[in-house]
């Protein structure tokens, strides 16, 4: 089959849970398809890295520097909130409609709701669309909302921009005719199926490489790993109480048990964790 596929940011190096995601299933679909990707990126360096080591598994690969279009960001923030319009480009959006016209794909797989600004009306009504739900987006930036301490001004963009993205959601779920929506948690699944009364879903949960473990019959370890981008507010927080609520009684039954909190760009609340 041939499927295009659409992604936020460059997926390589897969150095965060949504990469990793994204790009485990681009390395999946490409042993039996024919996979086109696109996407926005962050500099041309990275385009120019990103799309040489991505070719490897895609028959073609385009991505956009949204950091040069950034006054039509601004100016199309009464559509749609800034989490959406910094990553529509009008010329990712004319080439993806060019190559769609061209190829006619069997499947458009386009991950994050944030995304489907870039693929024009008669793709969004084709029927082919998939979308990738990695997290219900407009709960995530309310939780954002509440969990921002000392930041009242951010506080309240976040939380007035969780409203935007919520009617944004219902506009885009309701009025065109997406085929499939895809959840990595069960949790966000049974919340959409409440929420927007769609039962065209399907559980696709986060897989990883099977790597065979040295022989450790010999020595018994209690480690515990956390592993994700440690200046995303979620994870902060959620490490955060783990060590505060959830180690103390874990230590209670395995004294021995050590702790590891593995990923990039640590916040100081994740770096003052080590003094524990």
């Amino acid at each position: 089959m041939k499927i295009l596929v659409l992604v936020p940011e460059m997926i390589f190096p897969a150095n965060t849970g949504g990469r990793i995601v994204s790009c485990k299933r681009i390395q999946h679909l490409s042993t039996n398809n024919d996979v086109y990707l696109f996407g926005i990126c962050d500099s041309d360096d990275e385009k120019i890295i990103g799309e040489t080591h991505l070719r490897k598994y895609c028959k073609y690969v385009h991505f956009e520097n949204r950091n040069k279009s950034k006054l039509h960001s601004f100016l199309d923030l009464w559509k749609a909130p800034y989490a959406c319009v910094s990553r529509w480009n009008v010329h990712l959006k004319k080439s993806i409609i060019e190559f769609y016209n061209r190829i006619n794909p069997d499947y458009v797989m386009v991950e994050f709701p944030q995304m489907l600004g870039c693929i024009g009306e008669q793709i969004l009504n084709s029927g082919k669309v998939i979308l990738g739900l990695h997290n219900i987006e407009y709960k995530t930036m309310r939780n954002l909302s509440n969990s921002i301490h000392g930041n009242f001004f951010k506080k309240v963009v976040f939380y007035f921009e969780s409203f935007r993205f919520e009617k944004y959601e219902e506009l885009m779920y309701n009025k065109y005719k997406i085929k499939l929506f895809t959840f990595v948690s069960s949790e966000d699944k049974a919340f959409f199926e409440e929420k927007y009364h769609l039962r065209n879903t399907y559980l696709l949960p986060i897989g990883t490489d099977i790597i065979k473990e040295p022989d450790l019959e010999s020595e018994c370890l209690h480690n515990i790993s956390f592993f994700g981008k440690m200046n995303y507010l979620p994870n902060i927080e959620a490490i955060v109480w783990f060590v505060e609520k959830v180690l103390p009684v874990v230590k209670q039954k395995v004294p021995d048990v050590k702790l590891y909190v593995v990923g990039k760009d640590p916040d100081a609340k994740v770096k003052n964790l080590g003094a524990k």
